[in-house]
């Protein structure tokens, strides 16, 4: 998929857009339109004969050429089993609330990051809570904890 201009990207939902890679070329922020929480998702699926890093077949990589800013409440996932790249003018910035999965991740200008969990599409991003099961015994309680296992992608 390509991108170019520059680009304000308003979510009043979560969005999730799956393509074989992704050139943008132009600005690119994205910003909530009502004031919640909500991602957006770009996503290069892995290839069915790829297990490990470096893929093989080499996979599509996310290519971002310009400025980017994703602002609070707004979520960023960039998601590829190839490369994220940030090429580009050493003066334009990238600003990135969210999360990036890759093989590889290559920026020559100065890269920020700020963790938040975006999840899978239709995921939970509440983490689990452990649920304890009470076990009486009649000089004391014990508890045994279940967890559940959630792999995000």
């Amino acid at each position: 998929m390509n991108w170019s201009g520059d680009r304000t990207i308003t979510l009043t939902s979560d969005v999730t857009v799956i393509a074989d890679k992704f050139e943008i070329g132009g600005e690119l922020s994205v910003v909530s339109g009502d004031g919640k929480e909500h991602s957006l998702r770009l996503i290069v699926p892995w290839t069915s004969e790829s297990t490990t890093c470096p893929v093989t077949p080499a996979a599509g990589n996310i290519n971002i050429t310009a400025e980017v800013d994703v602002s609070s409440p707004a979520s960023l996932l960039l998601y590829t089993p190839g490369a994220v790249k940030f090429p580009g003018n050493k003066d334009e910035k990238v600003s990135i609330r969210g999360q990036i999965y890759s093989c590889s991740m290559d920026s020559n200008r100065e890269t920020n990051l700020e963790y938040v969990m975006v999840g899978a599409p239709g995921a939970s991003t509440v983490p689990p809570t452990p649920t304890p099961t009470p076990t009486s015994t009649s000089t004391s309680t014990t508890y045994t904890l279940t967890e559940e296992y959630r792999k995000d992608m």
